[in-house]
Order: C-alpha cells, then sequence, then structure tokens
C-alpha cells in the first residue's frame, strides 16, 4: 500500500478532473474503478495504519509505488461514503454527538 499525501497526489488529482472514471462501491474502502483509457476496472483498496491513509490500486503505476488517478478516484467515494455513513450515524443517535457533555447527556437518559 503507498502512504497517501496531498503532495503526492497532485498530478493525479489533476488527471483525475481530466478523465472522470467512473467508481463503482464494493465493498468497506473497496472500490472498482474503470480506465478511462482503455476500460479496464481496477480494483482500489484503502486502509488507516497509525494514523496515515494508504491506497493500493491493480494498475501498473500503484505497482510502481506511484498514486493513480484511480486512487484518487476511488478515494473520492471513499471519503463521501465515509462522510455519509458518520452523518447518519449522527442523526440515529442525536444525543451521542463526541463533543457534547457528560453532564447533558446523562440528563437525558430517561428511565421507563
Amino acid at each position: 500500500m503507498i502512504k497517501l499525501t496531498n503532495e503526492n497526489t497532485e498530478n493525479a488529482v489533476k488527471r483525475c478532473k481530466q478523465l472522470k472514471p467512473k467508481v463503482r462501491f464494493i465493498a468497506d474502502r473497496t472500490f472498482a474503478v474503470e480506465s478511462a483509457n482503455n476500460g479496464n476496472v481496477y480494483n482500489v483498496r484503502f486502509d488507516v495504519k497509525d494514523g496515515e491513509k494508504l491506497g493500493q490500486c491493480e494498475c501498473r503505476a500503484s505497482e510502481r509505488g506511484l498514486i493513480c488517478y484511480h486512487i484518487v478516484a476511488a478515494a473520492t467515494a471513499n471519503i463521501y461514503r465515509q462522510t455519509v455513513k458518520l452523518q447518519a450515524a449522527m442523526t440515529a443517535a442525536p444525543y451521542f454527538k463526541p463533543n457534547r457533555p457528560k453532564a447533558e447527556m446523562i440528563g437525558r437518559i430517561r428511565v421507563n
């Protein structure tokens, strides 16, 4: 897996914006990205280890340790998906927001 940073994704972001590849969700943090050049489909996976964001693609560029536009496209979809999941969780349990004081949460618990 390749560490993802703002610096090493800059060129891939530009290319991704130009090509606008199609991305399909497969499983948690795994996506299929269709190549804009030849129609091949590449699986892209993400992970976070020790606070570092990591990505891996099946294409030749990624195999050489480069950040490809497939990773950027899938990362965009992954960020969107993770944001939607977080928002859904916050909507389902509004009294358990991360920064809400404990006393306020305890005060809202009702005994039936």
